[in-house]
């Protein structure tokens, strides 16, 4: 053993590139095998970027094609293909745009839902607020401090969920800040 110990140091002094390059890769291995093992359950997770980077990308390339056909039709009044293609990159950009907000929502709600799973006492709190406005229960009313009209109920102690005082937006921010 403690031959091949020597071996082993003489590898490292004579090529220490190599070696440093092997021991970042079996860490990075490592470590994406411990996160594999710590991953959140699906629905918790984030939901991936890499679909709106994409459709980033191809909105950018559909729209450089348009403006160059559209810039350039003069040389093409004479052909209907690029007039066919200006209609399919003009369809393409359509359908680009749409997915990309239902990916935006997607992604928001997804947000929500998580926040929901984390807080469910704040959630529980929300809804009682929200059934008893809506049942006559209980009155929105205007801020305590500056008498705004739009406010927000906040609660001091989730567990008593009736128990509000109301505040506008600006004010409800700088109440959660504090605290």
């Amino acid at each position: 053993m403690h031959r091949r110990a020597l071996e082993t140091t003489g590898f490292k002094k004579s090529c220490p590139t190599f070696y440093a390059l092997w021991e970042a890769f079996c860490e990075r291995r490592e470590m994406r095998r411990r996160d594999a093992r710590n991953r959140l359950p699906k629905h918790l997770r984030a939901p991936a970027r890499w679909p709106i980077a994409l459709q980033l990308f191809l909105n950018a390339a559909l729209i450089l094609t348009l403006c160059t056909l559209m810039l350039n039709k003069d040389d093409y009044l004479t052909d209907a293909g690029p007039a066919i293609v200006l209609v399919i990159c003009l369809l393409l950009l359509i359908y680009t745009v749409v997915e990309g907000f239902r990916i935006k929502t997607q992604y928001r709600r997804e947000r929500g839902r998580r926040w929901a799973i984390d807080n469910p006492e704040k959630r529980s709190a929300q809804h009682k607020v929200e059934y008893a406005l809506k049942t006559g229960c209980l009155s929105r009313e205007p801020c305590e401090v500056c008498g705004a009209e739009q406010a927000q109920a906040h609660h001091d102690d989730y567990a008593r969920p009736l128990d509000v005082r109301w505040l506008c937006s600006v004010h409800h921010h700088a109440e959660h800040r504090a605290t």
